[in-house]
C-alpha cells in the first residue's frame, strides 16, 4: 500500500493513524498473509471492530431515540423496533455496501485474482474500526467520527425506504464501467399486495435476467438491483479485459496457487530469427484440459499471448458453465489483444 493510498483512505474515514501499519493490516487478506507472513491479516482487528461498532451504535441509538424521563431511561421506540433498526445497520450487506460507496475495497492487500466481495467487504469496515480503536487507544470520539464517516447511522435514522437507492447507483456505475446494458427495468404490482421488479443485463451477446419480489416498489427495485450487482461482482468475467491482461502468465500462476486449476505448462521454440511459437497447456481438472499455440516475434510475447489465450478460454468455459452462454469474451479478446 503506497503513501498516497494511505492518505486517501485516512481522508475517507476521517482519521489519521499514528501507526499506519495497523491500517495496512486491516486491509490485508488471510490468503495474502499466508504467503507473506510479515504482513498480519485483518481478522483480529475485525473481531474488535465488531465489538466497537456494537458499542458506538448503542450510543447512537440512546442519543437519538432515548431520553431520561422522570429520572428513568425511556424511548418512544419499542425494543423490537430498535432491534430491527440495529439489524439493518449491522447486517453484512449494508456494511459491504458502505465500503463499496466509499471506494475502499480497491485498496485491499490481496493475491492476484483473489476476489473481495460480500462478507469480506463488510468485514473490512469492522477491521478498519478495530484498527482505529487500537491506534487511538480506544478513544470513543475518534471511533465515533469513523463510524459517522463510513456508516452515518444518524442519517439512516431519518431516511425512508425511498431514499436508500445506493445499490441501484452502484449497479449503474458498475454496468457503465463494464460496458453492460441494463434493459427492461420494470416493476409490476402483484395480487397479494407485493411488487415484482425485473431487469435484464446484456453484454457482448450474453443475456441474464433477474426478478425479485418485495412488499414495496422501492424494496423490489433495490432487491433486483442488488441481485444483479452481486452477480456481476461474483462472475467478474464481464470486467474490462484491460484489468487482467497485463500479466496473464502471473494470472494463470495465481489460479494454480489457489487450486482453481491444476497446472499451467509452456513449451517455447524458435521457428526462425524473429518468430517464436509457444504452446500453453492448462489442466483445469482431470478431465478438462486447455491447449493453445501462438506464434509471436519474441519468446516473451509468445508466452504471454499463449497464456492470455488460454486464460480467455478458461474464463469463457466458466461463464458458459454459469450462464449457459460463452464465446463472446473470447472473441472480443482475440480480436483486440492477440
Amino acid at each position: 500500500m503506497t503513501k498516497a493510498d494511505l492518505e486517501v483512505i485516512q481522508t475517507k474515514i476521517n482519521y489519521t493513524f499514528s501507526n499506519p501499519k495497523l491500517l495496512e493490516q486491516a486491509f490485508t487478506t488471510k490468503a495474502y498473509s499466508r504467503q507473506n507472513p510479515e504482513h498480519m491479516d485483518y481478522e483480529l482487528l475485525e473481531f474488535f471492530g465488531d465489538k466497537v461498532l456494537t458499542f458506538i451504535l448503542a450510543k447512537e441509538f440512546a442519543e437519538h431515540f432515548c431520553k431520561i424521563k422522570k429520572k428513568q431511561f425511556s424511548s418512544n421506540e419499542t425494543e423490537c423496533s430498535l432491534t430491527q433498526r440495529n439489524s439493518e445497520l449491522i447486517k453484512n450487506e449494508n456494511l459491504a455496501e458502505k465500503i463499496e460507496i466509499a471506494g475502499l475495497n480497491k485498496f485491499t492487500i490481496k493475491l492476484p485474482f483473489e476476489r473481495i466481495i460480500g462478507k469480506r467487504e463488510g468485514d473490512l469496515l469492522e477491521s478498519i474500526l478495530g484498527a482505529v480503536a487500537v491506534d487511538s487507544e480506544w478513544n470513543v470520539e475518534a471511533i465515533q467520527k469513523v463510524v459517522d464517516a463510513l456508516l452515518n447511522p444518524a442519517s439512516d435514522f431519518e431516511k425512508n425506504d425511498y431514499e436508500k437507492e445506493s445499490f441501484i447507483i452502484l449497479l449503474k456505475k458498475l454496468c457503465k464501467k463494464c460496458a453492460i446494458q441494463i434493459t427492461n427495468f420494470q416493476i409490476s404490482a402483484n395480487k397479494d399486495n407485493t411488487y415484482t421488479s425485473k431487469l435484464t443485463l446484456e453484454c457482448d451477446g450474453d443475456i441474464k435476467k433477474f426478478s425479485q419480489k418485495a412488499k414495496t416498489e422501492i424494496g423490489a427495485k433495490l432487491s433486483v438491483a442488488r441481485a444483479a450487482y452481486l452477480f456481476i461482482k461474483k462472475f467478474w468475467l464481464y470486467q474490462p479485459a484491460e484489468e487482467w491482461i497485463e500479466n496473464p502468465v502471473s494470472q494463470l500462476n495465481s489460479l494454480r496457487q489457489n487450486k482453481w486449476i491444476l497446472s499451467a505448462k509452456y513449451e517455447c521454440s524458435q521457428l526462425e530469427k524473429s518468430l517464436w511459437t509457444c504452446t500453453c497447456t492448462v489442466e483445469r481438472s482431470e478431465d478438462k484440459t486447455v491447449v493453445v499455440e501462438v506464434e509471436k516475434p519474441s519468446q516473451k510475447k509468445a508466452k504471454n499471448a499463449a497464456a492470455l489465450k488460454a486464460l480467455c478460454i478458461i474464463l469463457n468455459q466458466v461463464r458458459e458453465e454459469q450462464t449457459g452462454r460463452g464465446k463472446g469474451l473470447l472473441r472480443l479478446i482475440l480480436e483486440r489483444y492477440i
